[in-house]
This record gives structure tokens, C-alpha cells and sequence, in this order.
């Protein structure tokens, strides 16, 4: 691990404490709306607005190294208010922090609906499987594409460096 490694996971906890003793709290709005990147939060906005402004705000979260999942089964004007709804919440900061990165999904709560949605969209024929094994009383629901595909979304791409042999013997 090299030294600015180290300096960069002190500050991720530095502002994760923060966080959570309550001294230092943010909204990802209020860190898009510094950079002037803002969502538009009008209720009125047509459906070609809506596709626009979501664009946009997934895009400016990238930026801010927050990505999203499992997504493609809302509609552009339900992900974008539920998105809206994320970006008010409280969350430590991790903007600045170099390879810090947060993800969301509006199926992050894992309950059974939420369970239902993975298996019914994004789970693989192995995974419906292991979950029946796991739960065999599980009413599994059909696999389905999803019907709002969003192959443009940004991906984090996870850099992992190669150990220097003299640190890893």
C-alpha cells in the first residue's frame, strides 16, 4: 500500500466518523448544486425533459462517484423521482476522495419485493437457481427483460493495483 493510499482511506474514515457523530453531514443535491450541476425538481417536467434531466443527474452522480444498478425495470420518470428522492437523503461525503466510489439501487433494501424484482430481472439462471435451492418455498417469478434498458449508464470500473512483490512475499 503506498502512502497516499493510506492518507486517502484516513480521510474516507475521517469523513465517515463525521458522518456518523453528526458533525459533518451532506445531500449528494447539495454537492451537485455546488458544482451547478443541480437536478431540476420541477413536477411538471414532460417526458422528454424527464430523459434529459435523468440523463444528467446519472451522469453528474458518476462524476461524484456514485453509480447506480438495477435500474432498467423503472420507467425514466420513476427512477428519476426515486433518484431525486436518493440525492436528499443524508450520506457521508466521499467526493474528493480519490477511488471512493458508492452505489444505489432502488432494489437495495433487499425485502421480498425487492428479491422478487432481482430474480424476475436481473438475476442469472444460476443465481434463480442457488436462491431456490436456498428458499424452496420461494414462488419464483418468471425471468423477464428488462423493459427499460439503460445500456449508456455508468459502470465503476474497479482499478485493482498489483501488489509490489516486497509488500506481498
Amino acid at each position: 500500500m503506498h502512502e497516499d493510499d493510506e492518507n486517502d482511506d484516513l480521510e474516507h474514515l475521517k469523513r465517515l466518523d463525521a458522518f456518523f457523530d453528526g458533525t459533518e453531514q451532506t445531500t449528494l443535491y447539495f454537492e451537485l448544486e455546488k458544482r451547478s450541476l443541480a437536478p431540476d425538481l420541477s413536477d411538471n417536467l414532460s417526458d422528454e425533459d424527464v430523459k434529459r434531466a435523468l440523463t444528467d443527474l446519472i451522469w453528474s452522480l458518476a462524476d461524484l462517484h456514485v453509480y447506480i444498478d438495477n435500474t432498467d425495470h423503472l420507467s425514466d420518470r420513476e427512477l428519476y423521482t426515486q433518484l431525486l428522492e436518493y440525492c436528499d437523503e443524508p450520506t457521508p461525503c466521499i467526493v474528493g476522495i480519490p477511488g471512493s466510489a458508492t452505489h444505489w439501487s432502488p432494489i437495495g433494501s433487499w425485502n421480498e419485493d425487492d428479491f422478487d424484482v432481482w430474480l424476475r430481472f436481473y438475476a442469472t439462471t444460476e443465481e434463480r437457481e442457488e436462491h431456490l435451492r436456498e428458499n424452496p418455498d420461494w414462488a419464483m417469478p418468471s425471468s423477464e427483460l428488462p423493459p427499460y434498458p439503460r445500456p449508456w449508464i455508468p459502470v465503476r470500473v474497479w482499478e485493482f493495483e498489483e501488489a509490489d512483490e516486497e509488500e506481498n512475499p
